[in-house]
């Protein structure tokens, strides 16, 4: 239908052509503005046939000005949805197919409305519906629902192309486009991932890497997964665990023949906690350190706030994190998910991506792992499992934006729960010590008002207290002035001097009680 017409323009100008039944319908609308004469009898056909308009004006842009015609594949709004699928991939679902995902959910949609009494369609499609809709589980239909929410909160341009039957092959393009990134994003994260790995499957890696190395410079995988002796004690099911234990290198065998079976439905030890992972487990007791071994805490972090952070140290990327290009405030069980598939194929034999190794389905593994946190009855151990990995990852319980009041609690020297000090808060503590201890001594030491100073007669003589009876010191909001003395009088200045140590207040500075007010108040007269 469509064939491309170059002369002498290159291969990056590609113009469209249609075959026609007959040249009469060719005629040139008409332009001040006429194209080369290479590109106008395919320029005609495209624009005018009825319909096609629209679908060439999508597609190619020409300059006929500048005799430049250059293509455009996407739509304006192809950021909004290339973002919207690289969000899709890591933190909505990993396996989405978002032209399926769009008509389940406009089925489901019209579903709830029927129900409401809002839709009055025709018995046929009334059927047509139930039927599709009927060969899905409750659970299915939950997910969908989520992940269509989802897509319109993330791509809000595309619920236009939803509601216009008209743009439906605009939609097409933009939802085939949105399929390829999300692939495009699992395999990227996949591939980046690969280059890093031994470093995070090692429990210190500073201190030791695995042994044998995972990097001996061969390209090919080939000697990691169940062939390497100690990854392939991380892929063990966690329920067969103890048996692998007791004879490694049989249990390697047995891994690699089928012998001990993987499955999505049995978990991988590396999920639990431990050094090495798998170590914490307690078959009693199975939901302990369940989701918070190290590999998951390293690839988790390389995926969302990047590889300089994922060993623990602060990041010093220069780049923004997909933790703040996805708006990821909080840790969710699909992003949980989405690191223990990444970190499961990380370890892998597989050389390439594929959603299936062997026995294992990652697809069942993701969807396993997002309903099991999901649909836990025991409420607390999801919300402490939430605010671990909020604290691992973000450094604070309730998140990326929690705030100062949300961040992990301190003690009296400053020492948080996770055993690092928090100089912040420790000084906020003795800050407010200070004010505490001010108040109280304020309160405490109120002031007592001295007696007024008698001031000798001329026939007397200055009359000093005994050593054992000293004249108390007290303060006096309002001393009377003095009568002056007369020289005879007036006291020795070192008996003056020993009677009070406070400065003079300030009416002992003025005896003009307006000249007082303005001096409080700041003023000058």
């Amino acid at each position: 239908m469509v064939k491309k017409d170059f002369i002498g323009q290159g291969h990056y100008y590609p113009t469209y052509a249609l075959k026609l039944p007959s040249p009469s319908k060719t005629t040139p609308p008409p332009t001040t503005n006429p194209p080369p004469a290479a590109l106008a009898p395919t320029y005609y056909v495209s624009i005018s046939e009825g319909g096609m308009l629209r679908e060439f004006e999508d597609m190619v842009k020409k300059d006929l000005v500048g005799q430049k015609p250059y293509p455009t594949y996407t739509l304006p709004s192809h950021k909004e949805y290339l973002a919207a699928a690289r969000g899709i991939a890591r933190c909505v679902d990993l396996f989405c197919k978002v032209d399926k995902l769009i008509k389940i959910g406009c089925l489901l949609q019209q579903e709830e409305a029927a129900e409401k009494g809002e839709l009055d369609k025709s018995e046929a499609k009334k059927e047509t519906r139930k039927k599709r809709l009927s060969a899905m589980s409750l659970k299915t239909r939950d997910r969908y629902t989520r992940n269509y929410q989802q897509l319109l909160h993330l791509a809000p341009s595309i619920r236009s192309l939803i509601n216009d039957r008209t743009k439906a092959r605009e939609l097409a393009k933009v939802t085939q486009k949105m399929n390829t990134v999300i692939s495009a994003t699992r395999s990227d994260d996949a591939a980046r991932l690969k280059s890093q790995i031994g470093h995070y499957a090692a429990p210190i890696p500073s201190d030791s890497s695995l042994k044998p190395a995972i990097y001996n410079g061969n390209p090919s995988r080939s000697h990691l997964g169940v062939n390497h002796p100690v990854l392939a004690s991380y892929l063990c099911p966690v329920s067969r665990l103890t048996e692998f234990k007791r004879d490694p290198a049989e249990g390697q065998k047995k891994l690699a023949s089928g012998g001990i079976l993987m499955t999505a439905n049995d978990f991988p030890a590396f999920l639990w906690s431990g050094n090495p992972p798998g170590h914490d487990y307690d078959d009693d007791a199975m939901t302990e350190g369940l989701f918070q071994g190290y590999l998951i805490e390293h690839v988790m972090h390389h995926i969302f706030t990047g590889p300089s952070t994922a060993l623990g140290q602060d990041s010093w990327a220069t780049q923004t994190c997909n933790a703040a290009l996805h708006d990821m405030t909080t840790v969710k069980v699909e992003h949980i998910a989405y690191a223990c598939v990444q970190a499961r194929f990380g370890i892998s034999a597989q050389n390439k991506w594929s959603d299936i190794d062997g026995k294992f389905k990652y697809l069942e593994f993701y969807h396993n792992i997002i309903d099991f946190i999901r649909d836990c009855g025991d409420t607390d151990w999801v919300g402490e499992l939430k605010k671990w990995w909020n604290v691992t990852l973000f450094k604070n319980e309730a998140g990326r934006d929690g705030g100062t009041e949300a961040r992990t609690s301190t003690d009296e020297h400053g020492r948080s729960s996770l055993g690092s000090t928090d100089s912040l808060a420790r000084m906020r503590t003795q800050i407010a010590a200070r004010s505490t201890a001010a108040g109280k001594s304020s309160t405490t030491l109120a002031p007592v008002p001295d007696p007024p100073v008698a001031h000798p007669s001329p026939t007397q003589q200055p009359v000093t207290p005994p050593p054992s009876s000293p004249a108390p010191t007290r303060v006096e909001s309002r001393r009377p002035s003095p009568l002056p003395p007369t020289p005879s009088d007036s006291l020795p200045t070192s008996k003056v001097a020993s009677s009070s140590h406070k400065s003079p207040a300030l009416s002992e500075l003025t005896d003009d009680e307006d000249t007082l007010d303005d001096i409080t108040n700041g003023k000058s007269k």
